[in-house]
């Protein structure tokens, strides 16, 4: 097989962290890629056969994907370095998350943190949801409504 063929093989799955749905199919281009990162998606490498397997379900864990997918067997260096992002986005989410953290901080809207006191995951997964012109109250409200 040709390099050209090779390269046409490989694709990249995008992943939407909140909901966990393959959003994104495509060939692992710079221009896919982008897509994907705008998307705000976990971009995994695979190849065009397994990927067109996993359009639009649900998957658990994004570390499943790579070796289902064979992203892991067939592109080791791009899994690798997929796994690494994604393992350094899940420090520093734990390090913000951290109670005893007294040097970083989030800025959140004030109900998504009253609701979800107990995690600081569930706070920002909140805030997610809501639609700027949603913000109840303090100075954002005011600075919305008008």
């Amino acid at each position: 097989m040709g390099n050209r063929e090779i390269e046409m093989r490989k694709a990249i799955i995008g992943v939407d962290p909140k909901t966990k749905v393959c959003d994104l199919i495509g060939t692992d281009t710079p221009e896919n890629r982008s897509e994907a990162e705008k998307m705000g998606l976990i971009i995994v490498p695979s190849t065009i056969e397994k990927a067109r397997e996993w359009g639009f379900k649900v998957v658990d864990d994004v570390f499943d994907l790579v070796p289902i997918l064979g992203g892991a067997e067939a592109m080791p260096e791009q899994a690798d370095a997929t796994r690494k992002e994604l393992e350094t986005d899940k420090k520093r989410l734990d390090w913000l998350a951290d109670p005893n953290n007294h040097i970083g901080n989030v800025q959140l809207p004030v109900e998504c943190v009253q609701k979800n006191l107990h995690s600081l995951r569930a706070a920002i997964d909140c805030a997610m949801g809501l639609e700027p012109n949603e913000l109840l109250c303090g100075d954002a409200a005011t600075k919305e409504k008008t």
